[in-house]
């Protein structure tokens, strides 16, 4: 069989689109960390609840990915979840030691992700320092219970 330069060149290209839409995919669910080669350093959240927090979700300041999530586990002494934070390297001692992290969610079912709201000291947290304020995830179930046992228990007046 012989095939002519048109089919040649319609299966390159769908083999590189192919190619291209499977990298795309990869770097937009962070399952992959292709372009980010940066270790950066390490800074340590604690959480009373972390909702649907993962690994590799993104750390932001204002908006600016900063950093990802690393590594989840729970604190054996606390019981709260303990959040290992890996910070890229450019960031090092851009945020101040009174600097607050919260969970939240990307639109309204959307990933969660930390977001870094910046204090006013002078001080940078270190490598390996604790972010001592922090907000726990809104658990959305939990909100719709209340609501529905609050007006449960309203009695109307008479």
């Amino acid at each position: 069989m012989r095939y002519g330069a048109l089919e040649i060149t319609v299966g390159l290209f769908i083999v590189v689109a192919i190619v291209a839409f499977s990298a795309l995919a990869f770097q937009v669910s962070g399952l992959t960390t292709f372009y980010e080669r940066d270790n950066g350093y390490q800074v340590s959240a604690y959480f009373e609840e972390i909702g649907g927090l993962k690994t590799r979700s993104r750390v932001t300041i204002a908006g600016v990915q900063i950093g990802r999530v690393h590594q989840i586990e729970l604190d054996a002494t606390s019981f709260s979840a303990q959040v290992e934070l890996q910070i890229f390297s450019q960031y090092k001692d851009m945020i101040p030691i009174d600097s607050s992290a919260s969970i939240v969610t990307a639109g309204l079912i959307g990933d969660n992700y930390i977001v870094i709201e910046p204090g006013a000291e002078s001080d940078a947290i270190q490598p390996g320092g604790v972010i001592e304020e922090t907000h726990s995830a809104i658990i959305l179930e939990r909100l719709i219970g209340q609501l529905i046992f609050n007006q449960n228990n309203e009695t109307p007046k008479q």
